[in-house]
């Protein structure tokens, strides 16, 4: 088993940081390596997928469930194949003074994940979360900066 974590300061405030967590629909918004469908509701079965470079169009679907809703505070999805390979994706939003504290983190358990070269694929992962985090708080600083045009032609 492995896990990994990335820490990010999102100026945005938890509500809107939650919409954009929950809102499975609009996941193709932000975040380049998955897409969810279902409702975020504990002990909930969504359809996951995810692809581990975000330049190849095919994602792959795997089941999924959704193990903690805790609004505003925390969001865990854990998806793979049972007991050969299973993830677990998580976000948790701290208060900060300037924001957010987004704390993500995405482990790996089951007997695949001993075969893979551990330095590489924590790496790999730390990189992935690096690059969803970047996404999501970019895509809430441009849609904060699209309804303050939207109100100055009012």
């Amino acid at each position: 088993m492995f896990a990994v974590r990335n820490e990010t300061l999102v100026t945005a405030s938890p509500l809107r940081i939650w919409a954009a967590l929950t809102r499975f629909d609009n996941y193709h918004r932000w975040h380049p390596f998955v897409r969810i469908s279902g409702r975020p509701a504990v002990d909930t079965a969504v359809d996951y997928s995810f692809r581990i470079r975000p330049d190849r169009p095919r994602f792959r679907t795997m089941f999924a469930r959704v193990r903690s809703v805790d609004t505003h505070v925390q969001l865990v999805i854990t998806f793979g194949l049972g007991w050969l390979v299973s993830f677990e994706d998580a976000y948790l939003l701290l208060p900060s003074a300037n924001g957010v504290r987004l704390v993500h983190s995405l482990g790996c358990r089951g007997l695949l994940s001993l075969l893979f070269p551990r330095g590489r694929a924590i790496r790999n992962f730390t990189n992935l979360l690096e690059a969803t985090d970047l996404s999501l708080a970019r895509h809430l600083s441009s849609a904060r900066r699209g309804r303050a045009s939207e109100q100055g032609r009012r």
